[in-house]
């Protein structure tokens, strides 16, 4: 998008509309009649930028994988030891 690259180089104060609608092959009636003001664009443009950084899956830098929940464990399957005093007496593990 032709404004985040405008605001990450000049910032806020120095971005010019007139850079970012001739960037973006458009003109200053159709940049007023979307955005009213340079900070509605801005906020647009700020919007649309976290939302893609918060909706890309985490990885690790080191390996480059994306982080998964923990494996569960299968239904029906009995834990390695029981706990004292279970109730259960179908368990493998049980006297």
């Amino acid at each position: 998008m032709a404004a985040t690259e405008e605001f990450a180089q000049y910032s806020i104060a120095g971005a010019r509309v007139d850079r970012i609608t001739k960037a973006a092959d458009g003109n200053n009636a159709l940049f007023q009649s979307y955005f009213h003001s340079k900070v509605d664009l801005f906020d647009t443009a700020y919007r649309r930028l976290v939302t893609e950084v918060v909706d890309r899956p985490y990885t690790t830098p080191a390996r480059q994988r994306t982080i998964r929940s923990p494996r569960r464990r299968r239904a029906g399957s009995s834990p390695t030891r029981c706990p004292p005093g279970n109730p259960v007496t179908s368990c493998s593990c049980s006297p």
